[in-house]
């Protein structure tokens, strides 16, 4: 279960403040799908890196796995994301001088030796041909595609994507999203964040909520 309790965020500048999140509350229960849809800037990023522990709410908790992280030490904090956390994000961010191999096998944080783990995880995802290139060899939906296998290689409970379809044509954006769902359906708790209609994602999702001004309508 991932809780979020009265979960508020203000970034200040100065003399101004803009506020990111407004008196959150959510419980996304295990294995389950839910999607936050909003405009740029309506706090959804933020919402998804509290999620993370990444960025620590201003005012109320989080509980992943019954821990509160913001109560955690940053070690451990970073232990508990990455145990159970994997990221898939608009931009790929996949490590340029390594393979896509390579890539799979230091998503943990250090250089794992489970090649096969990593080798099946690129065939399930139509990338073995792909696995001594660089990243700067690939199309845009393959990198996509190698930062899905990367996230799930350390057998994360947890998804957190963050328009993880921004940069892809609406083929390569298919092929994805049922590769998200492959997992959510294997029991990965998948939360998406996007600023696409939630119309696009209800069939994906058990949950679609709607993030505007901070605040979830």
């Amino acid at each position: 279960m991932i809780e979020l309790t009265n979960i508020t965020k203000e970034f200040k500048k100065g003399k101004r403040s803009t506020r990111a999140l407004s008196d959150i509350n959510i419980s996304i229960p295990y294995g389950s799908w839910h999607t936050i849809t909003g405009k740029s800037g309506s706090g959804k990023s933020t919402l998804l890196y509290t999620i993370a522990g990444l960025v620590k709410p201003d005012t109320g908790r989080v509980h992943i796995n019954g821990n509160s992280v913001y109560d955690l030490s940053p070690s451990k904090r970073a232990n508990i994301r990455g145990k159970n956390i994997g990221f898939v994000f608009q931009s790929f961010y996949l490590i340029p001088h390594l393979t896509v191999l390579e890539n799979l096998l230091v998503s943990g944080g250090i250089f794992s030796k489970d090649t096969t783990r990593a080798s099946a995880l690129l065939d399930r995802l139509g990338l073995s041909e792909r696995a001594s290139h660089m990243p700067s060899e690939l199309s845009v939906g393959e990198k996509q595609r190698t930062a899905v296998a990367r996230a799930v290689f350390c057998k994360p409970s947890i998804i957190l994507a963050d328009e993880p379809t921004g940069n892809l044509d609406s083929e390569n954006s298919d092929k994805v999203m049922s590769y998200l769902k492959e997992f959510n359906q294997e029991g990965i708790t998948v939360v998406l964040v996007t600023h696409m209609p939630k119309e696009n994602f209800e069939v994906f999702s058990n949950e679609c909520l709607e993030i505007a001004d901070g605040r979830l309508l």
